[in-house]
């Protein structure tokens, strides 16, 4: 199973949390739900003041006639994210922030939604935002996960370097 950890982490261009259905059968079979996001880097756009920290909790669910996107809606699953905003800086006038970001639950597009949601969608996201000439893809990477192994139940603790692209924006 590991080496299917390992895959997913590749594929999602960082740390990336297994996201799934509460009954998915890893969590179920093997304790994933005990997953901790520890860290995830990511750049927010901000055209206005914000609080330096904060929690965004609001429930998520699936936008109506849409299989992909999802929206705050009350009916929604509980979606709680943390954010601290670690440091800011400008280009062309316009001021973005690099976010260091805790999840305690993980919905789908959890991050983009709830960026969005509070006025500050994630730079390059096509999706819940706008597309960047800074960056070709959303600037969120997934930095650090840590869980307790299932089997053995040692502490593993998983770390992908900032990409590239996204050094280039916080320099």
């Amino acid at each position: 199973w590991l080496n299917y950890i390992e895959f997913i982490i590749i594929i999602t261009y960082g740390a990336e949390k297994i996201n799934g259905n509460p009954d998915f059968f890893w969590k179920k079979s093997f304790g994933f739900d005990r997953i901790r996001h520890d860290s995830t880097s990511c750049i927010v756009c901000f055209t206005k003041k914000c609080k330096k920290d904060g929690t965004i909790n609001v429930p998520i669910g699936r936008k109506n006639n849409s299989i992909i996107e999802r929206c705050v809606r009350d009916d929604g699953q509980e979606a709680i994210t943390h954010y601290k905003i670690l440091n800011e800086f400008c280009n062309n006038d316009i001021t973005y922030s690099e976010l260091l970001i805790n999840l305690e639950t993980g919905r789908t597009h959890q991050i983009r939604v709830h960026t969005a949601y509070i006025g500050h969608s994630i730079l390059g996201d096509s999706l819940y935002g706008n597309k960047s000439n800074l960056i070709n893809r959303q600037a969120l990477h997934a930095y650090k996960v840590e869980f307790i192994h299932p089997i053995t139940n040692k502490q593993l603790e998983f770390i992908a370097p900032i990409p590239d692209d996204m050094k280039l924006l916080l320099n």
